[in-house]
């Protein structure tokens, strides 16, 4: 029967805690550590029993070896030791860190893992964590996530140095080029239209959502069912900018009567987690507008197509800041995106391109010497 790779529990063995920090490897042993109080006193590769019985051995020598064993630098040969020794520290040592914090951090080690995790700690250079950057560019990867993923690499390098798991020297730097603002692709209502049917029902109505509203993503995430007023066909959104209540029309009021029946009223509209909602849909989308062939748009593209028709529509610039819950300035600087057609159709309105009849200005080339008179 092959071992089990269900993560033993920590335990006590008298005064002495007992922890897993990494593994299981291939012959079913786990990295563990014995702490008494603060103090590292046994590390070790072994099965459970074994944990137990070299502590049972540490107490009766009274609990203080001559050289307190720690992970040695061939414990972490590799990237990939060094994120899992350092995660497992994080999730014992760091209780003041979020939840989201902690999740933050194993995705970021996860994606160095996969691009260079098999490369051994003492080749890890300048010229590995530039290929390691074009490699996630060319996945495309966006730099600032790429720049959270080096972060989580040299925390866990800074941790591991004093300890000597890793060589002491600094960890080589990478520099990264982050835009302040990336400026995504704004879908037309036909890419909408082309996408919705390829997605899960959930993203279908998620996206419906997003178009008919403009709504932020979080002030999705954030939308209940007591949110929603079907009589008085309105939903109030919740977001960084506060409480703001919008008008909604038949077609998504019966969409959303349909998506809210039988539920609690702090049931959430879109009926899955939020971590699947912030992350999912943008997998989604991607994916579909791919299937659909057309050019790949983001939630955060569905807000701006909102702001774009209701300008088109001829709306007022204050109107429409305050059904998306921005200042106008930040709706005409930040949101706003002139189609080129539209540039023509202005033209064309204005009269740009013509002079009254018998207005004809007639040009004559000089000739030399004198002025073409």
């Amino acid at each position: 029967m092959p071992p089990s790779s269900k993560r033993p529990a920590p335990r006590r063995v008298g005064a002495y805690s007992l922890s897993v920090v990494r593994g299981p490897r291939a012959d079913g042993r786990w990295y563990w550590r014995a702490r008494h109080a603060q103090d590292v006193l046994w590390t070790g590769w072994a099965t459970a029993a074994e944990a137990e019985r070299e502590v049972i051995a540490l107490a009766a020598a009274g609990g203080r070896p001559a050289e307190p064993e720690a992970p040695a630098v061939e414990e972490a040969e590799t990237v990939k030791d060094l994120l899992e020794l350092y995660l497992g520290a994080l999730a014992e040592e760091r209780g003041d860190l979020s939840a989201n914090t902690h999740r933050i951090r194993r995705v970021c080690a996860r994606h160095v893992a996969r691009a260079i995790g098999e490369v051994r700690i003492a080749r890890l250079d300048a010229a590995v964590l530039g290929d390691y950057r074009a490699q996630r560019l060319r996945a495309g990867a966006a730099p600032r996530s790429i720049q959270n993923e080096y972060v989580t690499l040299a925390l866990a390098w800074r941790w591991a140095r004093p300890i000597g798991i890793v060589p002491d020297r600094d960890i080589p730097r990478l520099t990264i080029k982050v835009s302040a603002k990336r400026v995504g692709e704004t879908p037309t209502p036909g890419d909408v239209a082309a996408v919705l049917p390829l997605l899960p029902a959930w993203a279908q109505l998620a996206t419906r959502l997003l178009y008919a509203t403009g709504a932020r993503l979080g002030e999705l995430v954030a939308l209940t069912v007591a949110d929603v007023d079907l009589e008085s066909g309105e939903v109030t959104l919740r977001g960084k900018t506060g409480r703001r209540t919008i008008p909604i029309g038949p077609e998504t009021a019966a969409l959303l009567a349909q998506a809210v029946e039988g539920l609690a009223p702090d049931a959430r509209v879109v009926p899955v987690t939020p971590l699947t909602l912030r992350s999912s849909l943008r997998r989604w989308l991607a994916v579909s507008c791919q299937r659909a062939g057309v050019t790949a748009f983001s939630p955060q593209g569905l807000r701006r197509l909102t702001v774009d028709r209701l300008y088109e529509a001829g709306e007022d610039v204050a109107a429409a800041a305050r059904l998306l819950g921005h200042s106008p300035e930040v709706a005409l600087q930040h949101y706003r995106r002139v189609r080129p057609a539209q540039l023509r159709e202005a033209i064309g309105r204005a009269g740009l391109d013509a002079l009254p009849e018998g207005k004809v200005i007639e040009l004559r080339r000089g000739t030399k010497g004198g002025t073409g008179r």
